[in-house]
């Protein structure tokens, strides 16, 4: 097991960028299944058994397919957003422990060298 851990914070906000690319490409998905439907009218007809039994199925599974696209592109919005928010928290993270490292290492210089002047 590792002592420690190591995380890349502009790695990680690049990530965030591809998932923001995920989304979009899901919400042009969702654009264009909405114009197709929405093109192909009521393309089963009416007044017979199976144009009945074809509505009765495929329009609530068609309006379903059409809320789960809608909400995959959310989800993938959001997932960005908290992963590049994410990789902006390791960054101060990672900034704080170096600034406090420094700190640690000028007040523990200071006092082998006596003041800071390179003679003990």
């Amino acid at each position: 097991m590792s002592d420690r851990i190591s995380i890349d914070p502009e790695a990680v906000a690049r990530d965030g960028a591809d998932i923001h690319e995920l989304a979009a490409e899901v919400r042009a998905i969702d654009r264009w299944f909405n114009d197709s439907v929405d093109a192909l009218g009521k393309c089963w007809g009416e007044g017979d058994a199976v144009a009945e039994s074809f509505e009765k199925n495929y329009v609530p599974n068609r309006e379903g397919f059409g809320v789960f696209l809608t909400t995959l592109g959310k989800a993938f919005e959001k997932t960005a957003e908290a992963t590049i928010d994410t990789a902006k928290q390791f960054g101060r993270s990672e900034q704080y422990g170096i600034d406090s490292a420094t700190r640690l290492i000028g007040t523990q210089n200071t006092r082998v060298t006596g003041g800071g002047s390179g003679r003990p």
